[in-house]
This record gives C-alpha cells, structure tokens and sequence, in this order.
C-alpha cells in the first residue's frame, strides 16, 4: 500500500500484540486494519479499540471478503474495502477523516469565542467529541482526575450544558451542520 505520509504521521504495527499496544498510546485519527497479520486477526484489535472507546473512523482491508469478516468489520462500525491497489478508495477514506477532524476544531474555535473557552477546555471538548474518555483525557493532558472533573464543570458552567455528553453531542451536530 502506498505511504500515507502525504497526509501527515502515521503508525504503522505489523502484528496483532504490537497493535494492541500502539492502541493505548496514541491518539487516532483514522484506523487502518488489515484482517490477516501473522499472529492474528486485525479485527481483534479493531474490536478492543472499539471497546475501549476509540471511535475514530476505521477502514478494514482484505483480500478475504467472506461474510463472518464483512460482518464484524460493520459491527466494529468500520468501512470494508476488498484490497485491490486502487489507492483512490484509500485516499477518500483518509481525506474524509481528516475533514472531520479539522471540522471538529473549527467548530470548537467558534466555541472558544462564543463561550469564552480556555485552551483545555477546547482541548476537553474537541478531544470528548473525537472519541477520548475521561481517563485518556486526564493521562494526555498530564492531570489529576479531580482537576478534569474542574475542567469540565467550568466548561459545562460557560456552555450551559448539563453533562460533557450533552456538550461533546451539541458541538458534533454544529459539525455535522456545517
């Protein structure tokens, strides 16, 4: 497959332990999964992402399009795309997630200004509505549950929502609206 450096960093595990691990230290963008690496299924790790809370869009490819790989790739709420080297399929897929991405954070800019946001509250939200939980958002911004918890409730206090869910649901369908 062709280099996705053209679109920015990436990662890149060969193995399903190496994926597993990859999973809890970094923050995802997209997710690419290959069905057949050669210590498993890039499904099982597909599947824990998606347990862990990872939302981030995901494309499954493979050159094995049987309906049990199908199936548990759109119950993984993933895209499936038989590998054929038509990078075209690929570069939409990518292009179509970092739109959402960069949609995210121009929304949350106006929010910034609307609701007089500071830097980790936009960083909470934009963060939240990308798929983040409470645990990631603390241990990648480097603080102490308790002032997440303190970050939120000002956040919740200025926007005027009740919950991080009701304010995270409220930003993506301004997104989805523009």
């Amino acid at each position: 497959m062709r280099s996705l450096a053209a679109f920015g960093d990436s990662v890149h595990a060969g193995s399903v332990g190496e994926a597993k691990r990859l999973m809890a230290t970094q923050r995802w963008t997209a997710l690419f999964i290959d069905v057949s690496l050669p210590d498993g299924s890039g499904l099982d790790v597909l599947e824990q992402a998606r347990a862990a809370g990872v939302s981030a869009p995901a494309l499954v490819l493979t050159v094995n399009h049987d309906a049990s790989t199908i199936n548990r790739a759109f119950d993984s709420n993933a895209r499936f795309l038989v590998k054929s080297g038509d990078w075209s399929a690929i570069e939409k897929f990518v292009r179509a997630a970092l739109s959402l991405e960069s949609r995210i954070d121009e929304v949350a800019a106006q929010w910034k200004t609307r609701y007089a946001l500071s830097r980790t509250e936009i960083f909470i939200l934009t963060h939240s509505a990308q798929g983040m939980s409470r645990e990631e958002l603390a241990t990648e911004r480097e603080i102490m549950p308790a002032t997440l918890k303190r970050h939120i409730n000002n956040l919740l206090k200025k926007t005027g929502d009740k919950r991080l869910l009701d304010a995270t649901t409220r930003l993506l369908r301004e997104v989805a609206a523009s």
